[in-house]
């Protein structure tokens, strides 16, 4: 697993994102999956996890909904992923924040669903 570069992604939330809460302290996430291309008619979706904490996890929870275009930036993570046919790849997530840092920022581009 390698984290830590710098990204923005661009694409369209696939989801309504529904917030949760961690632990005993009760702090505020949610993940969320953006569709940031598609090759061509009938190809797969390309898509990027993302996951967010804390205030920043609050407002994308009251102000998102699927099918909106926003801009997220945080650092990635790639992580090995076992398909369900057996087949080995990659998952890429962007994350807000890692070891302290805090490098979230959220930017709507829609105000409702093009």
């Amino acid at each position: 697993m390698s984290d830590g570069r710098p990204v923005v992604v661009v694409g369209r939330l696939m989801n309504d994102p529904k917030l949760r809460r961690s632990g005993t302290e009760g702090t505020p996430f949610l993940k969320m999956r953006l569709a940031i291309w598609r090759c061509g008619e009938g190809e797969r979706t390309a898509t990027v996890g993302v996951g967010v904490r804390g205030q920043l996890a609050e407002i994308c929870a009251q102000n998102l909904r699927r099918g909106r275009t926003v801009a997220m930036a945080g650092l990635s993570r790639v992580q090995p992923s076992n398909e369900a046919n057996g087949t080995v790849c990659a998952r890429f997530e962007v994350l807000e924040s890692a070891r302290g840092t805090q490098v979230g920022k959220m930017i709507l581009i829609s105000k409702t669903s093009d």
